[in-house]
């Protein structure tokens, strides 16, 4: 760290999650685990501790680019073991509201960081997206989240020879993930589902 990052640091103090994932070159990947849902089952890539906490919350919140990236190096690293071509990356949109307030998806700069690392694969936010506004899950109770996100996500129509691969950044209840998945099965895509973290 350089005389004027110090000075920068004693004016404008780092935040906790911000300071812990500055040396940080990699997140540490641990071995993915598979929650089944109803309509499909979905991959979380790391447990929510730890760095991968500070990570989602830099990210999401803090529109921290560091972390973004960090959490697009371990997207790609998955995707590159485990699956074979044509795919595109969908990441899991925001409410228009929600987006108007954040001003960005952090889900959809991971997945383009990711894609920087991966030859021929396209991020595609437009293919799905919010068609009402919902009451953040962080709120609710598991048959809550269900009910808030019934109906919520909408597709267009898909190429099927494609693999459409939806992404999030944590994995609570599923009920998020659940709903947009089946909008994208719904639209004749051939759907495989990752969140960042369990």
């Amino acid at each position: 760290m350089n005389v004027f990052e110090r000075l920068v640091d004693l004016i404008l103090p780092p935040r906790e999650n911000e300071r812990a994932l500055r040396s940080t070159t990699a997140l540490d990947p641990a071995s993915p685990a598979s929650i089944q849902l109803p309509s499909l089952p979905v991959t979380a890539l790391l447990p929510y501790r730890g760095l991968t906490k500070a990570a989602i919350i830099e990210s999401k919140y803090h529109d921290n680019k560091h972390a973004q990236a960090l959490l697009g190096e371990v997207l790609a690293a998955y995707l590159k073991q485990q699956m074979s071509q044509p795919y595109v990356l969908v990441p899991l949109p925001l409410s228009e509201k929600r987006y108007a307030e954040r001003g960005y998806n952090q889900v959809e700069r991971v997945c383009a960081y990711a894609a920087q690392q991966l030859e021929g694969v396209t991020v595609m936010p437009d293919v799905l997206r919010r068609v009402r506004d919902t009451v953040p899950q962080t709120t609710l109770t598991g048959i809550e989240r269900r009910n808030n996100m019934n109906g919520a996500f909408a597709a267009l129509t898909l190429d099927p020879s494609y693999t459409y691969i939806v992404v999030d950044d944590v994995i609570t209840t599923g009920a998020t993930m659940e709903a947009a998945c089946v909008a994208m099965k719904e639209a004749g895509g051939r759907v495989i589902a990752i969140t960042l973290a369990r």
